[in-house]
């Protein structure tokens, strides 16, 4: 009992602890409590590293030496990935093993490695510091199994820690871009690469270096000493169409030999080389330095990589930009201005933006002391201002009727007035002597109108006209862009945000057998996003290194190609159930769900077919698992408990009915057998549940009498009510129905149910069972256990029914391990009926469930046959 207890806690850590610390806690304590063990060691390993996160002696943390017996049992366990068991007296079993210990006292030990879904995660060592209790055989194995199902746990707790850290560095990444897009300097933005680069690949030292000609030069560096600069080190990655990213390891990579007495001095312990590349084009090389040596997952080197093109991007706008601008400098003013202009006006911007930025460039630009840009979206509504400067803050439509606004919308074409005086409308500012309009065109018809107005005579000359052509140009450009943008864009970051945060594989095929999008998570099926993009299909198939019918999960090339060709058919598009495959992984083999989806255009017709591809590897892994657990746990209990149920009996028959101590033997082995009788229960609710979900519950279906089944159940726990001082009351009348059931399993479902109800029902209470011919509906009977206990929170009433579920904060009088109502869900759910929980308007709960009526069971039967 203690071991399944144990088990249960372990199972449940697994479900509701997805934190490292609290879990090795868990295990810790299960384990030093079953095998009395007052040294207790985890040690996990990375493929590289080996740390130890929880180690506890006499009941506190300690640090582990890294050499010893310790370390010795441990790398054996590592290498040879077997469970070990060494007692005290037993040095000649460790030179049988070929483990050279150090000369220290052998305390009996016993250890396992920590494996999941074929991989090595670590190992757990347990030593006896009690010479009278070494391990044994069946410590081993109790602790394999705890082992078992603590690796599942730590795979998923390392899990959720790895994609927490990703979050986290995704959200760094962005805060980065949006940093390096602040500015174009190229100091800021060198400056912001070597301080934002430790963040996001966690590095402890960053150089960053840049090509100057046939030269490259250390231009950044940060985390590292002035020795360095002084004297950089000579980078290994030269040619940048190798590797992406070099990872070398100070003390055993030879390519480090050069700069191993550097690193020594600097601390580091491995540096990785990332090239900054622009499309083909080597900008440059960041360095990133590490402490320690670790490992990259391809999400980290991806989001590496992202952030070297970003810099690499990022410097060479700059660059760009101090270009430009320098040789801008040795030209007009005006040009410089349309040019800067354009670059401003060429992200997602609003028109209202776009119009305020116009007018302040030109009002910067000309001898304007006043200016206005007015839009008119058709000819027959009022022209709007869309930026003003210089005017009051509210010109009246009778201004804008009847001035020069009115007549280039008019003409379509620019105007200018030299003097104000010998014009024939008035100016729009007061005292202005001087005026310049253009037209906004829009495929060959105004559609707005900017205007400037100078308090000098002739103050707008030829080359203000040609600047404020070519800025109504770009005008027009950007408020259809700025349209466009804001469609395109709302579209694109709602996909792109899908796409990421989705953990299945999608690819997107058109009409046209063109694969159109594939997300980065197609990797997950062997296949390279970026290679399938824009790509036909029949190309690809072709293709047999790709092997893309495979990887896509279908028999063949032929079959592949036969579905996309209903594409061309109208109305030839039949649903394709969803398929399940297997692929080899570089952890194993991995269990991929593909479905299969089509897209239809506004006529219904298919104008593309979405796949989709879902992971089910760990879901296989851990039903297996589970499966596996609940064999072994029916397998190891039910022999135990047959021996004690026969020794009972034997104990029956030995003692003579007139000795004294009858009574007591009578009365001990009652109640032995009870409990046996539960467990056994149990065992059977535990097999049955096993059987249910993979198909193979047999029901030996027969007419049942429900009142027989409810006094079975109330004289079987009636001692144990009476205990409790609960009342069982039973409400079930002779009147009923005859039930087609499994009678062994319904009665089951009552005593668990009943079961349920004394844990958590108060002293004084009544457990009532009733069934009513009146709740007969649509050929079933409605059951009901009621209590008066404290009731279940509406959040649990469904979540009580899976396995291992229980109300947190709440223990009732016995404890449970959380299989008695998943078991009833079950049995009842086979027979064709429901069951739920309700509200107790007394107070308490009421677990109902209906089960079928007989007489209708055998008419269904009889009318199917006939």
């Amino acid at each position: 009992m203690a071991e399944s207890r144990s088990l249960a806690v372990v199972s449940q850590a697994l479900q509701s602890d997805l934190h490292l610390e609290s879990l090795l806690r868990t295990v810790y304590e299960q384990v030093a409590r079953l095998l009395d063990a007052g040294h207790f060691l985890v040690a996990l390993y990375d493929g590289q590293q080996l740390r130890f996160p929880l180690a506890m002696r006499g009941g506190q943390p300690y640090p582990p030496a890294e050499t010893g017996v310790e370390a010795a049992l441990l790398q054996h366990i590592l290498r040879t990935q077997q469970p070990l068991l060494l007692s005290r007296t037993s040095r000649r079993d460790v030179g049988r093993l070929g483990l050279a210990l150090p000369d220290e006292p052998l305390s009996s030990c016993c250890g396992v490695p920590l494996l999941a879904g074929g991989r090595l995660l670590g190992a757990m060592l347990v030593f006896s510091d009690d010479p009278q209790r070494p391990f044994k055989p069946a410590d081993l194995r109790l602790l394999t199994t705890l082992g078992a199902t603590a690796a599942v746990a730590i795979d998923n707790a390392q899990l959720y820690d790895r994609q927490a850290r990703r979050a986290e560095q995704l959200a760094t990444l962005n805060r980065v871009m949006s940093l390096l897009t602040l500015t174009l300097s190229e100091d800021a933005v060198l400056d912001t690469v070597v301080s934002s680069a430790s963040l996001i690949p966690e590095a402890s030292g960053v150089a960053l270096y840049l090509c100057e000609g046939e030269a490259i030069k250390l231009a950044r560096y940060a985390g590292l000493s002035d020795a360095y600069a002084a004297s950089p080190p000579e980078l290994l990655l030269t040619d940048f169409r190798q590797e992406p990213a070099l990872y070398i390891l100070a003390e055993a990579d030879p390519r480090a030999a050069a700069q191993r007495d550097l690193l020594r001095r600097e601390g580091k312990s491995a540096w990785m080389e990332v090239p900054l590349l622009i499309g083909a084009s080597g900008l440059g090389v960041l360095v990133l330095y590490y402490q320690h040596p670790r490992r990259f997952s391809d999400t980290s080197i991806e989001i590496i990589r992202a952030f070297a093109n970003q810099a690499a991007q990022a410097i060479k706008n700059a660059r760009q930009y101090t270009t430009t601008d320098q040789a801008l400098e040795r030209r007009a003013e005006q040009m410089f201005a349309l040019a800067l202009l354009g670059r401003e006006l060429t992200g997602p911007m609003s028109p209202a933006a776009i119009c305020d930025l116009a007018l302040r460039r030109a009002l910067e630009l000309t001898p304007a002391t006043a200016g206005l840009i007015v839009l008119q979206r058709d000819p027959d509504s009022m022209p709007l201002i869309a930026a003003q400067a210089g005017y009051p803050a509210h010109l009246p439509d009778e201004a804008l009727r009847y001035s020069l606004v009115a007549d280039v919308l008019r003409a379509g074409h620019a105007l200018a007035v030299p003097d104000t005086r010998r014009a024939a409308l008035p100016p729009l500012l007061e005292g202005a002597q001087s005026q310049l309009a253009v037209p906004i065109m829009r495929q060959s018809e105004p559609w707005g109108v900017i205007v400037l107005e100078s308090d000098r005579r002739d103050a707008f000359h030829e080359e203000d006209l040609h600047f404020l052509t070519q800025l109504t140009n770009h005008m027009t450009i950007a408020l259809d862009n700025s349209s466009l943008f804001a469609r395109i864009a709302e579209g694109r970051d709602r996909l792109e945000v899908i796409l990421n945060a989705m953990t299945e594989a999608i690819v997107l095929v058109d009409r046209c057998g063109v694969i159109a999008l594939a997300n980065p998570r197609v990797r997950l099926i062997g296949l390279d996003p970026d290679r399938l993009i824009g790509q036909p299909i029949s190309s690809l198939l072709a293709d047999r290194q790709l092997d893309l019918a495979a990887h896509m999960g279908f028999e063949s090339a032929d079959h592949f190609a036969t579905l996309l060709d209903e594409l061309h058919t109208p109305g030839s598009w039949l649903h394709v159930a969803p398929a399940t495959y297997s692929l080899d992984g570089d952890d194993g083999a991995l269990f991929i769900q593909r479905q299969v989806i089509p897209v239809s255009g506004a006529d219904g017709e298919p104008v593309g077919v979405l796949l989709v591809f879902y992971d089910q590897t760990e879901e296989r892994e851990l039903m297996q698992m589970r499966d596996d657990l609940s064999r072994m746990i029916v397998h190891d209990l039910r022999s135990p408990l047959a021996a004690v149920t026969t020794g009972l009996k034997l104990l029956r028959e030995v003692v003579p009915a007139d000795a004294p101590y009858r009574a007591v033997v009578d009365s001990t082995a009652d109640a032995s057998q009870r409990a046996i009788r539960k467990l056994l229960s149990r065992v059977d609710s535990l097999l049955d549940i096993s059987r249910t979900e993979t198909g193979q519950l047999n029901l030996d279906l027969e007419p049942t009498e429900l009142a027989t089944l409810v006094d079975s159940v109330c004289m079987e726990l009636s001692p144990l009510a009476h205990e409790l001082d609960v009342r069982l009351h039973s409400e079930v009348g002779g009147d009923l129905p005859l039930l087609k059931v499994d009678a062994d399993k319904i009665e089951r479902v009552l005593q668990n149910l009943v079961d349920n109800a004394l844990k958590f029902s108060p002293a004084d209470s009544t457990i009532t069972i009733r069934a009513q011919a009146s709740s007969v509906a649509q050929g079933y009977l409605r059951v009901d256990v009621a209590d008066e206990g404290p009731g279940v929170p509406d959040e649990d009433k469904t979540r009580l029914f899976e396995r291992f579920a229980q109300i947190k904060g709440r223990r009732g009088a016995r404890r449970g391990i959380g299989l008695g109502l998943t078991y009833c869900k079950l049995a009842v759910e086979a027979h064709g009926g429901n069951i739920w929980i309700e509200d107790n308007p007394g107070g308490g709960s009421i677990f109902a469930f209906t089960l079928p009526v007989a007489e209708v069971a055998e008419g269904r039967v009889q009318q199917q046959a006939g």
